[in-house]
């Protein structure tokens, strides 16, 4: 129940349409926007939208072979923020 809390919770100019986030490298992901790297279970992604009512970031994933690795800090940065992506 916490994690739906924390969800509902998140503002959104946390997040903005360009900005690129960490999120972990799953089923999930490219609901969220284009991928621009990939670190271990993490990848970076470029958030291309905002859908109202599902209170989902969406997009489409990039060509794979451009991805790059996201800086670990930038890693260390969206755990401690929480999970909001999960």
């Amino acid at each position: 129940t916490i994690q739906t809390k924390e969800k509902r919770e998140m503002k959104k100019e946390e997040i903005r349409i360009g900005m690129e986030v960490i999120v972990p490298y799953d089923t999930t992901f490219p609901r969220f926007g284009t991928v621009t790297g990939i670190l271990g279970d993490f990848c970076k992604v470029r958030v291309m939208q905002y859908q109202k009512g599902v209170k989902n970031w969406v997009g489409k994933i990039s060509d794979v072979k451009k991805y790059q690795r996201p800086k670990e800090e930038d890693v260390k940065k969206y755990l401690k923020r929480g999970q909001y992506f999960s």
